[in-house]
């Protein structure tokens, strides 16, 4: 029987387990030798919103493997990424400059990041305002018209692993069951690039008690 030459030497085929920032998971079969660029279009196929119309839809997202947290090289394939069968991969959108939309047509954070911009500050300035400031438009105000404490910088370093109030985070019984949930990181990812998404993971059912239950915990122990 004749067999093609190119699936003699094909390589393994891996089980990837994909989250999308909608909410969807499903398993996409690839080879070793696969592109992540080509997993990637495959994967934004896959998606209800993932029209490939635009050139730039691809461009426009990236792939970051779960468990190392490692944002995926285009050019380079599933082997050269040292990507495991059954491994999580997280499909994000990247955070892009947009034309400013008509006020009636904008969300109440997105509202605040142009209201911050027509004040003459600009948007990477705002949206960092708006991510140390909880989207609080009048504290995002002060900031950006004060000291700028804390930093965007500083809040990247994230919380000291011997405080008080990353020990009381982690011995939550809410939040150890939701960062076993790929969807959480996926979350935190999605906020980073993306922080006018927090309304979006805060109304989540499986990413919402999480972040709810960090918040309270932080606002708990600042009033002590």
């Amino acid at each position: 029987m004749f067999v093609q030459e190119e699936k003699i030497f094909a390589g393994k085929v891996l089980r990837l387990h994909i989250c999308a920032s909608d909410g969807a998971e499903w398993l996409e079969e690839a080879t070793e030798d696969t592109s992540v660029e080509k997993l990637k279009e495959r994967c934004l196929k896959h998606c209800a919103h993932g029209s490939l119309e635009d050139p730039k839809s691809i461009t426009h997202h990236k792939l970051i493997h779960a468990a190392s947290e490692r944002v995926l090289s285009d050019a380079r394939t599933i082997l050269e990424e040292n990507i495991q069968d059954q491994d999580v991969l997280l499909l994000i959108k990247k955070r892009a400059p947009s034309p400013l939309p008509k006020m009636a047509d904008v969300s109440a954070e997105e509202k605040a990041v142009i209201s911050l911009m027509e004040m003459g500050f600009d948007e990477k300035e705002v949206i960092d305002a708006l991510r140390v400031n909880n989207n609080q438009q009048n504290a995002a105000c002060e900031w950006l018209l004060g000291d700028r404490k804390p930093s965007p910088e500083e809040l990247d370093k994230g919380i000291d692993p011997d405080s008080p109030l990353f020990q009381a985070i982690l011995d939550n019984p809410v939040v150890q069951l939701g960062l076993t949930n790929p969807k959480t990181l996926l979350a935190f990812e999605d906020m980073l690039e993306n922080p006018l998404n927090s309304t979006q993971w805060m109304n989540d059912p499986e990413t919402g008690p999480v972040m709810l239950q960090i918040s309270r915990i932080f606002q708990t122990l600042n009033r002590t």
